[in-house]
């Protein structure tokens, strides 16, 4: 269980690649609300929207992290 801390930012910079387009020909805008979270009990597991779920140290993010989602992680431990 965990409970929203605060709110670091809402996201939704279309270079940021929050545009999708998708073979039907739809197209949507993603809009992000990023949160600090506090942890409060409970594990991390694997689910329908994840194939990993782990801790790394902010000095050695996983290669697969993209640069908006670096930049939203810093945005966070920077306030």
């Amino acid at each position: 269980m965990t409970r929203a801390k605060r709110l670091v930012g809402i996201y939704s910079d279309p270079a940021d690649h929050n545009i999708l387009r998708y073979p039907n020909g739809y197209t949507v805008h993603y809009v992000m609300a990023v949160y600090e979270i506090e942890y409060m009990s409970g594990e991390i597991a694997v689910s329908s929207e994840n194939t990993e779920v782990g801790y790394w140290p902010l000095s050695a993010l996983p290669d697969g992290v993209s640069a908006a989602s670096r930049q939203r992680i810093l945005d966070t431990v920077a306030n």
